[in-house]
């Protein structure tokens, strides 16, 4: 069996949120009014953010509750 070599092709983002891409004042919703995921990703959020201060990175991110339920976060840094 022989398989063939494929150069130059960049490996596809873990994360199906956009935080590698944000600039600071960027922000996005998660507009499911489900508690359980609003608490799963301030937590996925929190991680985020010990990662990249571990990291010395500059990037930081807030989650609020937005008027209509909706989880909306920001980068701050």
């Amino acid at each position: 069996m022989t398989y063939e070599i494929h150069k130059n092709i960049p490996i596809p983002a873990k994360s199906k949120y956009p935080f590698a891409d944000m600039e600071v004042g960027d922000c996005f919703f998660i507009t499911t009014q489900d508690t359980k995921k609003h608490a799963q990703m301030r937590t996925y959020v929190s991680n985020l953010n010990r990662r990249h201060k571990k990291s010395d990175s500059n990037m930081r991110w807030v989650c609020r509750k937005a008027n209509d339920g909706s989880l909306c976060i920001w980068r701050v840094e």
